[in-house]
């Protein structure tokens, strides 16, 4: 027995053989039940388990049944199924060995189709074969054993069951999906198809209005002035609604939000030029410079105040010499000068320093400037091209448009030339028949003849009614592509002007490239002097070296009389003003500015060690 069970719709199956005993009986099966659950949210199916009880070899002396004996006619029966089952068995062993096709009978009996999933299908088989050691069981043993031998040799194909619930649902969703899209597209393609008819209905309807108009115009029943008005009326109309049509079209949407882009970034780049932008930077600029300026000059201070010069000290005893008094003064002065020029040259450097980077900040911003604008020029002689192109497009179908007209022109003539032979013609026909004064027959002849020209004057002008028409349509189209042309010529124009703008910012950023390379070539001068003037000052400090009286101890006993008088005091002076001449260029007694304030005290150190 199978047993079936599904979500929403259960369905019950069952299988099972007619009046089986309870017990095995020889050639016997029992189905026990099984139960499967599908459900949709499952990957893989389960097991479908099939135990199937088959007593196929036992002996019927042995057998003991509570149920009645069954009749002799039902052992042949058994003698048939034994034998059809240990022939299928045969069969699906010599295929498994050999590898041959052959005709495998499952349908033959009942119990071997029922075997058919379990012995050859796909499926696991296993098999339980008793024996007994008895020597009276030995044929059957045997028997029993050749059988599980062939049994054995058999191969199953066993296949897993693929699961494509996932692939199914995937393929749902994209149907689904598609399904959707489908139909926003056919919704949107069939408001388009509405509003197509009724712009056509209503243009329709204007034209077979137009129509009746010209007929009565023709008639005299509409005065023209009144058929003038009406005329406009419906051309208003018309426009209206053509313009409509023409506006919610996709094609003219999508071009009119690239359009409007591209005039955005126009009018942006068009503010950064005249609305400050630039001063704007100038004074960031200026800012980063005063804080530069700033940093420098409080680094400077620290260093000052972490590195002070050293002092020259000396001992303050009274037995000291006075001709020492006037050289430390003198020592001190020329210690703070050359101070003060250390401190104006460290300035004097910090301020080239600034102004060479302020320099390299131009340099860049200009740099980038012209960068900017060569990129806006590309992309200005880009649209250029593009609007050249199209109104040479423009001027193309304009003369299109021109010869059409002039074609049309010429089949206007030729109409209103054949128009004018058929009135003559009638005129001829109506006087040679009032000059015949035909009657009877002839009249008539006279009627068919009216007829075919009035049907002619019909035919004359319904083309006379479609090349006005034709006409009025060519009209609207070269006013059209005139105001086309005008307003390609006014782009033009902002071009030309953006061109201008573009070559005339061109040149400033030129005139800055220029300005910056002279400043940064006035930077590399000043820096040579400057280099110059510090290998100056190095060798005058090298030559300038302290006298060896200078380096002679401060207190001498032995001769402590005999340079204590004015003679000794001058000698010294004059000795050192001429050690120290050198150190002043001006009258002044300025001394000469040095950018190393270290290297003035080197020597007189070493001289004091």
């Amino acid at each position: 027995m199978k047993h079936y069970m599904q979500p929403k719709n259960p369905i019950l199956r069952e299988m099972h053989s007619a009046d089986l005993p309870s017990s095995p009986s020889p050639s016997s099966t029992k189905p026990r039940p099984s139960r499967k659950t599908i459900s949709a949210k499952e990957n893989a199916l389960p097991p479908d388990p099939n135990f199937m009880q088959c007593d196929s070899k036992q002996s019927p002396a042995k057998f003991k049944s509570p149920l009645p004996p069954r009749p002799p006619s039902s052992n042949p029966l058994k003698r048939k199924l034994i034998m059809e089952t240990v022939n299928l068995i045969n069969i699906l062993a010599e295929v498994s060995q050999t590898g041959k096709q052959r005709h495998i009978p499952y349908r033959d009996s009942r119990l071997t189709f029922l075997l058919q999933e379990s012995l050859g299908g796909n499926s696991k088989l296993a098999m339980v074969c008793a024996v007994s050691p008895s020597q009276g069981c030995k044929s059957e043993t045997f028997s029993t054993l050749r059988f599980a031998q062939r049994a054995k040799a058999i191969k199953n194909k066993a296949v897993v069951n693929e699961v494509m619930q996932n692939d199914v649902n995937h393929l749902r969703k994209v149907i689904r999906q598609l399904r959707v899209s489908e139909i926003v597209q056919l919704n949107c393609l069939m408001q388009q198809y509405k509003h197509e008819r009724e712009c056509n209905a209503i243009i329709a309807q204007t034209r077979e209005d137009k129509i009746l108009r010209l007929e009565n115009l023709m008639d005299g029943f509409l005065p023209t002035e009144e058929f003038l008005q009406e005329e406009l009326v419906s051309l208003t109309q018309e426009h209206k609604i053509l313009k409509e049509k023409y506006e919610n079209h996709p094609d003219v949407l999508r071009t009119k939000i690239n359009l409007k882009r591209v005039e955005d970034e126009l009018e942006h780049y068009r503010n950064f030029y005249d609305m400050g932008e630039k001063e704007v930077l100038m004074e960031e600029i200026q800012n980063l410079r005063s804080q530069l300026q700033f940093y420098i000059d409080s680094s400077s201070i620290s260093c000052r105040r972490q590195n002070p010069p050293p002092q020259l000290t000396y001992s303050c005893q009274p037995h000291l010499a006075p001709p020492l008094t006037g050289i430390l003064e003198s020592t001190v002065s020329a210690e703070e000068k050359l101070e003060q020029e250390r401190i104006h040259w460290t300035e004097a450097e910090s301020r080239w320093i600034s102004l060479s980077e302020e320099l390299r900040t131009e340099l860049e911003a200009s740099r980038s400037l012209t960068r900017k604008t060569k990129q806006e020029l590309e992309t200005e002689r880009k649209c250029a091209e593009e609007l050249k192109e199209a109104m040479q497009m423009a001027i193309e179908g304009h003369a299109r448009i021109l010869e059409l007209y002039a074609d049309l022109e010429e089949k206007h003539i030729q109409l209103l030339a054949r128009h004018r032979m058929i009135r003559e013609g009638i005129e001829d026909v109506k006087k040679a028949a009032a000059k015949a004064g035909v009657k009877g027959a002839e009249s008539k002849f006279i009627n068919a003849l009216a007829a075919e020209i009035s049907a002619l004057r019909v035919e004359r002008e319904k083309e006379r009614r479609y090349y006005r028409d034709e006409n009025k349509g060519l009209q609207a189209q070269l006013r059209d592509t005139a105001e086309a042309v005008q307003a390609a010529g006014e782009l033009l124009v902002r071009l030309t002007e953006a061109e201008e703008a573009v070559v005339s910012s061109q040149k400033r950023a030129m005139e800055a490239e220029q300005e910056t390379e002279e400043a940064h070539k006035q930077v590399d001068r000043l820096k040579k002097k400057h280099e110059k003037e510090i290998s100056a000052l190095n060798e005058l400090l090298t030559e300038s070296r302290l006298p060896r009286e200078a380096i002679r101890p401060v207190y001498d006993d032995t001769h402590i009389a005999k340079y204590d008088t004015g003679e000794a005091h001058i000698a010294s002076d004059q000795r050192w003003r001429e050690e120290f001449d050198s150190f002043y260029n001006d009258e002044d007694g300025e001394l000469p500015k040095l950018t190393e304030p270290s290297s003035w005290y080197s020597g007189y150190d070493r001289c004091n060690i």
